[in-house]
């Protein structure tokens, strides 16, 4: 019947037997290993984000710090630890990858943020070696929590920053009081990357965990010079987007200026090389 006891009966069912019991024994108990493991890793994590929690708290007392702010920075802390966006200070192993193959990283994590702008997608095809190393000197990927001001009114920004959101959504609000949202896929300020600029408005984070990409005309700047530019140069660029801010009655950081209308006609201008220094009015570029 079913309740038979089954057992060997020869040399080689005892071989399998004894062959299954071990079989049975090493997995059970290296799944217990891994088991322990991954719990004592999670206790040392969790363990460490506390201390590092408490200590916070901590100082902020001791900094006799307002409520308000001490509740919104333990937020915001609390929301650094647990996001999804990890930067690259966080990966101390990065640091021992070759530079090119950083450069390669950098490319492939910014560049899909920056093709949604037609300037850079064209940029790309033209100067590749270009681009890449801007991904990698220019571009950062920070992270705020509601109400954090990205830039105010009246500030000039000494890192010529364009900002483009990845995730969550941003408020643009105008001199005139009016506000805006910038939603994932838009940008903000791209006068700052080729005008002499003071934002003419103030941007501040509407969600949790916003990721936005900086991206910094100053350092773009002295990339590019270290290409010749036979075609699309980044100056003439300049040159042509003060020409179409001249015509607005009433500058933003969100004013619509087609970067398709620029190349279009720039692609009437004579090539150049940019050999010497080209300096042109109250644009960044000079």
């Amino acid at each position: 019947g079913g309740m038979d006891e089954v057992k060997p009966l020869n040399a080689e069912e005892r071989l399998y037997a004894i062959a299954t019991y071990m079989c049975g024994f090493v997995v059970s108990a290296a799944f217990a290993s891994i088991l322990t493991s991954s719990m004592t890793r999670l206790h040392l994590l969790a363990n460490g984000q506390s201390q590092q929690l408490s200590l916070l708290r901590r100082y902020l007392l001791q900094n006799k710090i307002p409520r308000k702010l001490c509740v919104r920075i333990q937020r915001n802390a609390n929301m650094a630890m647990q996001a999804q966006h990890i930067p690259d200070s966080m990966v101390t192993l990065l640091q021992t990858v070759s530079r090119p193959l950083q450069v390669e990283l950098h490319r492939e994590m910014h560049f899909p943020v920056l093709d949604g702008h037609a300037f850079f997608c064209t940029y790309e095809k033209m100067y590749p070696y270009s681009m890449r190393e801007a991904c990698h000197t220019c571009a950062v990927v920070e992270t705020f929590s509601p109400g954090d001001e990205v830039f105010h009114t009246g500030e000039r920004d000494s890192e010529c920053r364009i900002f483009f959101v990845r995730d969550g959504q941003l408020e643009y609000t105008h001199l005139n009081g009016h506000k805006d949202d910038i939603p994932p896929g838009e940008y903000v300020s791209e006068a700052s990357l080729w005008l002499d600029w003071t934002h003419r408005g103030s941007l501040v984070s509407k969600d949790e965990d916003t990721s936005v990409l900086e991206f910094s005309g100053l350092k773009f700047k002295d990339v590019v010079r270290r290409y010749e530019h036979h075609a699309l140069c980044p100056w003439a660029y300049a040159k042509k987007f003060l020409e179409k801010a001249k015509v607005f009655e009433e500058l933003s950081d969100i004013m619509v200026i087609s970067p398709s209308l620029i190349l279009e006609e720039l692609s009437c201008v004579i090539p150049m090389a940019r050999q010497q220094p080209i300096r042109w009015p109250f644009t960044n570029f000079a």
